[in-house]
């Protein structure tokens, strides 16, 4: 992924960490202690995940041709 397109994740990422402690009740804490810090490795890991899925999804009918274009062995038929 792209070194500025993975920073824009990963302020998104503390963006929702500070939404949700807030919406939890808890503070959000300027020090960024280390449960603030395991919260916001959790939302960048999420996101990351969803957007190399979709990136995944779009590419795959560009990338299906490609394939069959090179005559690959099929699976053998199910029982």
């Amino acid at each position: 992924m792209h070194g500025e397109f993975s920073r824009l994740l990963f302020l998104q990422a503390h963006r929702e960490t500070e939404a949700h402690l807030t919406a939890t009740g808890m503070p959000t804490q300027r020090n960024q202690s280390d449960s603030f810090r395991i919260k916001r490795a959790a939302f960048y890991k999420g996101l990351k995940s969803k957007v190399g899925l979709a990136a995944a999804k779009a590419r795959a009918p560009l990338l299906l041709p490609l394939l069959l274009s090179h005559n690959p062995p099929l699976p053998p038929a199910g029982p």
